[in-house]
């Protein structure tokens, strides 16, 4: 009888043991899963600041994570806490924006001149001693960055004439114009090739001033100015087949002068002076007065020309 009182005894705290470790590891195990939901989320941009194998994030430690630090509030019940493949990744940061590389593109090339304008002096004279005289000149005029000219002239040129063997000629020359203060300077050099002639030099200058400052209304017409120019030229003496099979050459010089009268009312005049390598010498002078009528003008011209011996120029 007294073994069995003994047995139930120790049944009975083998029992009450069991229960105690039972309920010891439940509250154990929730402890675990509680200390595991309340652990703060850090987002992924912070994580260089911690050191993930040393720290524990617990009750503990809890108060000392930064206060920027962002905690995610986890809900007990929510579906996520059970199944981590349900909970929602923090976003990504943005990747930081790099400054846009600068243009491997050249700048473009500016050009060293742009066409302007072109001019053609074409004559064609002839008279009744059988001399025929063909000019075709076109001159190209281009206009540098800094505002300057720069002037090309070439073309093709014939002279005939009775008893006298045909001439042809091929003029080259290249020029300059600019301005420096508000005297305007232009300057050409270049030769002339013919066909059974020996190539010539061909030379020209101007330098052109005001007198009297321009004058220019609202809308930008002249009104009165003055403007006197210096001039001297070396070529050979394009008269007629004669004169270049002889090789003549001149030198020109002389001045021009502009003068706007009024708004509808100028006159040009210029004086040249000849002096030639056979000993001749020649006089020119042109003017010319011009009025204008609404679209309609007036002009009359005046030209003279003389020459010290000039009967050596008649066929």
């Amino acid at each position: 009888m007294k073994q069995i009182q003994w047995l139930g005894v120790w049944s009975f705290g083998i029992w009450t043991l069991s229960s105690a470790n039972l309920q010891a590891a439940q509250a154990h195990e929730s402890r675990k899963l509680f200390s595991e939901l309340t652990t703060p989320v850090i987002p992924r941009e912070n994580f260089h600041n911690f050191d993930l194998e040393t720290t524990k994030f617990n009750d503990n430690n809890l108060q000392l994570l930064p206060s920027r630090l962002e905690l995610r509030p986890l809900l007990i019940a929510a579906p996520e806490n059970f199944n981590p493949g349900l909970r929602v990744p923090p976003p990504l940061p943005k990747p930081p924006q790099k400054p846009s590389p600068p243009s491997t593109f050249p700048e473009p090339v500016k050009p060293f001149a742009v066409l302007e304008s072109i001019q053609t002096d074409f004559r064609n004279d002839t008279d009744n001693f059988g001399q025929h005289n063909l000019f075709i000149e076109p001159r190209f005029q281009l206009r540098s960055p800094n505002g300057n000219k720069i002037l090309f002239t070439t073309g093709f040129n014939f002279f005939e004439q009775r008893g006298v063997e045909s001439i042809t000629n091929i003029p080259l020359q290249i020029g300059w114009q600019g301005k420096i203060g508000q005297v305007t300077l232009s300057t050409a050099a270049g030769v002339d090739i013919f066909n059974r002639l020996p190539t010539a030099i061909n030379f020209n200058a101007q330098v052109e001033a005001p007198i009297v400052p321009p004058q220019v209304s609202s809308s930008g017409k002249l009104l009165s100015a003055v403007i006197l120019s210096a001039n001297l030229d070396k070529e050979p003496y394009k008269f007629n087949a004669q004169t270049l099979d002889n090789q003549i050459s001149a030198w020109r010089f002389g001045p021009n002068l502009y003068w706007q009268i009024d708004r509808d009312t100028s006159l040009f005049s210029s004086l040249r002076l000849g002096n030639y390598n056979d000993g001749n010498s020649e006089i020119q002078s042109f003017s010319r007065l011009e009025r204008k009528f609404g679209q309609f003008s007036v002009a009359a011209n005046l030209f003279t020309w003389s020459y010290d011996r000039s009967f050596k120029f008649l066929v």
